[in-house]
Formats: structure tokens, sequence, C-alpha cells
């Protein structure tokens, strides 16, 4: 074997390897997401990664809560679920008295919907009890109405591709 074929042998080594990591961390990443693929963040604040974190929790948690679900949560935990509801509107009432009735402080709370929010009143609701942020899928008519008032409320919006 001469000195080219150890350098041709160790470049496509060492390329194997790193394609070993990215698939690996690739697939850790989707392990620790579940899958949520993220469409866009429509914000004019900034936002820190335990924030994420924490919509990422609440949207997977969402996935396992009956129609019209609103998933409040704060540290990777939930603090009000509301469910069921003919209307949105209705499941975010639910999901804020629960939360007003279990936790005090309201510091970095952040909301999940199942599905979109077709109008501004549902996203008001939250950001009136405290709400800082919120994850829902995107595909609203009116979703740059609902961009334009988290943009003048200062809340953070994750929009998804992913519906539950």
């Amino acid at each position: 074997m001469n000195r080219f074929d150890t350098i041709i042998l160790t470049s496509t080594l060492i390329t194997a390897v790193i394609t070993f990591f990215l698939y690996v961390a690739f697939k850790l990443y989707k392990f620790f997401t579940l899958g949520i693929w993220i469409k866009s963040i429509s914000t004019c604040q900034v936002f820190s990664i335990l924030c994420f974190d924490n919509l990422i929790f609440a949207f997977n948690i969402c996935r396992y809560v009956k129609s019209n679900a609103i998933v409040l949560a704060n540290n990777k935990s939930t603090i009000g679920i509301g469910s069921g509801q003919p209307s949105r509107l209705d499941s975010c009432q639910i999901a804020i008295n629960k939360m007003n009735k279990f936790i005090k402080t309201k510091n970095e709370i952040v909301a999940a919907s199942d599905a979109f929010f077709p109008f501004t009143d549902g996203i008001e609701k939250l950001v009136q009890s405290g709400v800082s942020a919120v994850i829902q899928p995107a595909g609203s008519i009116r979703d740059k109405e609902i961009v334009k008032f988290a943009n003048a409320t200062k809340t953070v919006l994750v929009f998804s591709k992913t519906r539950h």
C-alpha cells in the first residue's frame, strides 16, 4: 500500500465517521423533539432554549389530549389542560382556570394547541393570563393576523408543520 492509498483510505474513513455522527445527532434530535417539524418561528422577541424545550414538551402532551386541546406548561410540567370543547376559546379558559388553581407564579408559561387558532381571541386570552410563548400548527387563512398580534404583544409564536 503506497502513501496515496493510505490518504484516500483515511479520508474515506473520516467521511464515514462524520456521516455516522451527523446521522446519530439527527436521530437524537428527532427523538427528543418526537418528530415535530418546525415550520417557522414568528417573533420579534429573543427566547431561550428552555422556552423552546417547554414548547416542544407542551406540544407533545397536546398529542394525547382530545380535540381543541390547549396545554399550558412551565419547567417541562403541565400546569393546565383544556380540551373536548366545541370552541378553542372555551378550551383556553378551562386551561387557564386549571393553571390559576394550581400555580401562583406566572413566569415562563408556554401554551400549545393541537390545531391552529382561527382567530386572535384565543391567543389574546392566553397572553392576558401570562403566557409568553405559543406553539401551534400553521394553516389558518388568518395566520398573518395571528403573527401581527403576537408581535404586538411580544409573544413568541412557533408554527409547526405537524398537526395532531
